[in-house]
C-alpha cells in the first residue's frame, strides 16, 4: 500500500456494501431481466446467445444512462 501511495493513488476506505443497494436492481441487470422473460434458456449456450443478442440491440443512450445512474448509486453508498 505504501508504493501505490508513493505513486499518488488513495487508498479509499468505504464499506464493502451498502445494505440499502442491490447489485441485482442495476440498469443492465433490469433491462436484461425483461428482455429475458418467456425465452428459452435450456443450455448455457442459449442463454448466452440471448446475452449477447441483448447487448448488442442496446443503443447508446441505454449505455448513457446506466453509467449515470450507477454514478448516481456511487454517491449514495458514500
Amino acid at each position: 500500500m505504501d508504493k501505490i501511495a508513493q505513486l499518488g493513488n488513495v487508498h479509499m476506505l468505504h464499506p464493502p456494501y451498502s445494505p440499502n443497494i442491490s447489485p441485482c436492481d442495476y440498469h443492465y441487470f433490469l433491462g436484461l431481466r425483461d428482455f429475458m422473460v418467456g425465452r428459452n434458456t435450456r443450455t448455457q449456450a442459449d442463454l448466452d446467445n440471448h446475452n449477447k443478442q441483448w447487448i448488442s440491440t442496446r443503443p447508446k443512450q441505454f449505455w448513457k444512462v446506466g453509467i449515470r445512474k450507477l454514478a448516481d448509486r456511487w454517491q449514495q453508498g458514500h
